[in-house]
C-alpha cells in the first residue's frame, strides 16, 4: 500500500495533510501551528492548502505567514480547477506525495491532538484507513445541538447495519488513508456527500478501519452548513454504494 525501502526493510511512512481553505481566518493559523508542533515535521511529507475562488485574502496571508514560520515543512498552495468538494479533494490527492493522505481543516471541528494520534495509528497500521470517531469513548460533540446529535446517531446506526458494526462514525470527514487506495476507486458525487461515498467504498472493498476518538467542536464564527437538504443528499449515496457490485466501485 505504500513505499518500502527494500534495503532497510522498513516502511517509509509519510503523510500529506490536505486542508481546503475558504474563510477559516479565526482558527487556521492555530490549527496548523498545533498540527506541526504535535505531529512532528518528520512524518509530514507536505501540507497542501487547497484554494478556490472564495478563499479570502486574509486566509492567503495567514498561509504565507505559516510558510515563513515553518521553513522545515513543505507547504503547497494549490488552486483547484474543478468545483466543489470533489474538486478540492480529488485534485489534491493527485498531487499528494505522501504514502498516506490526511483530510484536515482549518476549523475547530478537526483537532490537531487527534490528528497526531491518528498519524501514530496510521504509522502502526499502514494498510488501514484511520478515521476520527465522535461516538467512541473519548470522542464527542461540542456545540452540535441535541437534534443534530440525535440525527447523526440514528444515521450511524443505519450505516452500521448496512456496512458493519465495527465502525461507529462513518460520516466524520476527518481521516487518514493510504494515498493509492483513494486513487483506485470511482468518485461520483460532486459535493459534500463525496466524502461519505469514498469512505463507504473503501469499507465495501475490504479495507481495515481503525477509529481514534475525537471531539467535534462547532466553529462559532461561521454559519452551519448542516441543513436538512444536505442530510437528505447522503441517503441515495448510502444505498447506491451498498448495492453496487464491488468491481464497479473501482476505476
Amino acid at each position: 500500500m505504500g513505499k518500502y525501502d527494500l534495503k532497510a526493510g522498513e516502511f517509509l511512512y509519510s503523510v500529506s495533510i490536505v486542508i481546503p481553505v475558504t474563510d477559516e481566518e479565526a482558527s487556521l493559523k492555530s490549527n496548523v501551528e498545533q498540527a506541526v508542533s504535535l505531529c512532528g515535521s518528520g512524518d509530514i511529507e507536505e501540507i497542501i492548502f487547497v484554494l478556490w475562488e472564495k478563499t479570502t485574502e486574509r486566509c492567503i496571508e495567514i498561509i504565507d505567514s505559516l510558510i515563513d514560520e515553518f521553513p522545515q515543512v513543505k507547504f503547497v498552495k494549490y488552486t483547484q480547477k474543478a468545483p466543489k468538494i470533489k474538486g478540492a479533494l480529488y485534485e489534491s490527492l493527485n498531487i499528494a506525495k505522501g504514502t498516506h493522505t490526511a483530510h484536515f481543516t482549518g476549523d475547530p471541528d478537526t483537532s490537531p491532538e487527534a490528528l497526531a494520534r491518528m498519524i501514530e495509528a496510521s504509522k502502526q497500521n499502514p494498510d488501514a484507513v484511520v478515521i476520527a470517531s465522535r461516538w467512541i469513548e473519548g470522542g464527542g460533540f461540542e456545540g452540535y445541538g441535541r437534534f443534530n446529535k440525535f440525527c447523526n446517531f440514528a444515521f450511524q446506526q443505519m450505516l452500521r447495519v448496512l456496512y458493519g458494526a465495527d465502525v461507529h462514525d462513518y460520516t466524520y470527514s476527518f481521516r487518514i488513508f493510504p494515498t493509492e487506495s483513494m486513487k483506485k476507486i470511482t468518485w461520483e458525487e460532486e459535493d459534500f456527500p463525496v466524502v461519505l461515498e469514498n469512505t463507504l467504498k473503501l469499507k465495501r472493498l475490504g479495507y481495515r478501519f481503525i477509529e481514534v476518538p475525537a471531539v467535534w467542536r462547532a466553529d462559532k464564527n461561521v454559519t452551519s452548513r448542516n441543513s436538512f437538504s444536505l442530510r437528505a443528499s447522503y441517503l441515495p449515496v448510502v444505498f447506491r454504494v451498498r448495492f453496487t457490485g464491488k468491481n464497479k466501485l473501482l476505476k
